[in-house]
């Protein structure tokens, strides 16, 4: 159950902060697409790869003054660590069939509502879910640099597609990601 709870709580932050406001009144924010929500859920995970493709994107930004490492204060690694774990590589590019679960979780608790249209699904985050984000999300420290970098994906990256990013992933890591079996984790 606990790889649910830390899926669930890179979900809501990806919908709360790489979200736009909500088009149903009932609802505070939205996010558009899992395949996209996939893709910023791994580049949350995987911190060099974020810089990597930020300084792709866009090469005259100064990334050396932003955060991308891991937690580095010793008391707090073994928490992220049991945080954080690895994605495969799949036929869209880096996956965690797992987040499902997250998605059913969030579902049950009143957090998230998933709207399907066709293949495509919405994630609309409900006031109670902005509640939980706020105040259990916001001042963790194990959740802070997550935080900062969903911040740096919805400032540098949220005018990609799924698309496009999962192309500009596999273009700048041919043998990480692109050439990479089918359920082979992502180092």
């Amino acid at each position: 159950m606990h790889y649910v709870a830390a899926r669930a709580a890179r979900i809501l932050i990806i919908i709360n902060e790489c979200g736009e406001k909500s088009d149903l009144r009932q609802y505070v924010r939205v996010f558009r697409g899992t395949k996209l929500l996939e893709k910023y859920d791994f580049l949350l995970r995987y911190p060099d790869y974020l810089k990597e493709i930020i300084e792709e994107v866009n090469p005259k930004v100064d990334t050396d003054s932003m955060l991308f490492s891991g937690i580095d204060q010793p008391n707090l690694k073994e928490n992220f660590r049991a945080w954080t774990v690895g994605m495969e590589k799949w036929k869209h590019g880096p996956f965690d069939r797992k987040c499902y679960d997250a998605f059913g979780y969030l579902e049950m608790k009143d957090l998230v509502k998933v709207i399907s249209s066709g293949s495509r699904r919405d994630f609309y985050l409900t006031p109670e879910g902005e509640e939980a984000y706020l105040k259990g999300l916001l001042g963790s420290s194990i959740h802070a640099q997550y935080i900062e970098r969903a911040r740096l994906i919805r400032m540098h990256l949220s005018h990609l597609t799924a698309s496009e990013l999962t192309d500009l992933l596999y273009q700048k890591y041919p043998d990480k990601i692109g050439r990479a079996q089918l359920g082979e984790v992502i180092e």
